[in-house]
């Protein structure tokens, strides 16, 4: 019974989170031009830290820089992740 209201609950949030929501012209563009800056950081974060990595000679840097990149559209946290990754 729980299983099945911990379920439920899961696909009321998954369809309630794919419903687009009405925006405005101006939000819709304030939003696309922040996700086009932060999608440009996060690739420039990622390729930077991949280039280190691969003067430093790291092994498998270019996997690293790529999580780094991925990890850094995490608020806060991601880029703490990102840096941690590479420590044996």
């Amino acid at each position: 019974t729980i299983i099945v209201e911990l379920l439920m609950l899961g696909l009321y949030v998954m369809f309630w989170l794919c419903t687009p929501m009405p925006l405005n012209t101006k939000t819709e563009r304030i939003f696309r031009r922040y996700l086009f800056l932060k999608g440009s950081a996060c690739i420039c974060y990622g390729l930077f830290v991949g280039i280190m990595l691969r003067v430093l000679q790291v092994e498998l840097a270019a996997v690293f820089g790529l999580m780094s990149f991925f990890f850094s559209f995490i608020p806060e946290v991601g880029a703490l992740f990102a840096m941690v990754l590479p420590v044996p």
